[in-house]
């Protein structure tokens, strides 16, 4: 009877794991990395188009000012979204240890008196 509990729970374990790993998209990332890029790609060309001895006004360097805020903004996005996969896959790895302890629970054992 306890051996077949144990696999049950190392079943939903294992499906909890499965489910949770593919539930984290990274494609967005790699996509908003290209974007950034993309970005501070722009405001290098601009920065570069720029001469001391044609700057008069602030509009002058608006567009290189405003290129840098976007690429400031955007590195927040993809913070947020980096801090959202970071948070998930710590909760995986909780599952994934709790499916450990499931699979040779004396092992656990040994390494937690260790410690």
């Amino acid at each position: 009877m306890s051996n077949t509990l144990n696999r049950t729970y190392v079943e939903r374990l294992l499906e909890e794991v499965r489910g949770a790993v593919v539930s984290i998209n990274t494609e967005r990332q790699i996509e908003d990395g290209q974007t950034l890029s993309d970005i501070i790609s722009a405001a290098n060309q601009e920065a570069r188009a720029l001469d001391a001895d044609t700057l008069e006004e602030t509009f002058d360097v608006k567009g290189l000012h405003d290129r840098l805020h976007t690429a400031v903004v955007h590195l927040r996005v993809m913070r947020h979204g980096l801090d959202r996969i970071e948070h998930a896959l710590e909760q995986t790895i909780d599952i994934a240890r709790r499916l450990s302890h499931a699979v040779e629970p004396e092992a656990h054992d040994e390494d937690d008196a260790q410690l």
